[in-house]
């Protein structure tokens, strides 16, 4: 696969990806999934730091993968990435959620710049997290691709989810459909590139370009 190719494919994605942010800014009403869990949920404004901090971990975990990983696997990851978006874009425009946010009072600098966030970034495109999504995509494949890196990467799934939940960005539901999303999308990309071989035989078969 040529480096062309691997830009095609990530110029693709962030074409379909960039797609949130006018239906976060145009919708205008949705379905709210919050649950009786979900008063049990506290907002700590801290958490508003890793919350932010995944944006550039994604652009640098996808650019790495563009840059060094195995062709195959690389597909792979873009066929599960492009579908995992796509359907979610299409469940935030024919089934549009929304979060009902905490109020926030601003009490130090934490909870100052999480009431700043909540005033950029509508209550729209809830269901499912992209955050939890996109960290989950690059959690699976990345572990796949460089196994010594598994538990980090895992430990950043479990880290997005807390903090799209301690910042009142999402109800319970929503991180939940992210998992799923992401497990059933990197599942089909695995098939489409691998067949029905098991995902332990990747790693090793994974060289050829």
């Amino acid at each position: 696969m040529t480096r062309t190719q691997r830009f095609l494919w990530l110029t693709a994605l962030a074409l379909i990806s960039g797609l949130y942010f006018p239906l976060n800014r145009l919708l205008t009403e949705g379905y709210n999934l919050k649950t009786s869990f979900d008063a049990y949920i506290p907002t700590i404004p801290i958490f508003i730091i890793p919350y932010l901090l995944f944006l550039p971990f994604w652009i640098a975990a996808f650019a790495l993968a563009a840059w060094k990983m195995e062709a195959k696997l690389f597909r792979a990851l873009m066929i599960a990435s492009i579908f995992s978006i796509t359907v979610a874009t299409l469940i935030y425009f024919f089934f549009p959620t929304y979060t009902e946010r905490p109020v926030i009072e601003a009490t130090d600098w934490a909870s100052r710049f999480l009431q700043t966030l909540y005033t950029h970034d509508n209550v729209f495109n809830a269901f499912p997290s992209g955050h939890v999504l996109y960290t989950t995509l690059i959690a699976l494949f990345g572990s796949l691709w460089q196994p010594r890196w598994s538990l980090w990467l895992h430990g950043s799934v479990a880290l997005v989810i807390v903090s799209t939940l301690f910042t009142g960005q999402h109800h319970l539901v929503d991180p939940l459909g992210g998992l799923a999303l992401g497990w059933g999308s990197y599942r089909l990309g695995l098939w489409i590139e691998y067949g029905h071989r098991s995902t332990r035989w990747v790693p090793q078969h994974a060289q050829s370009r």
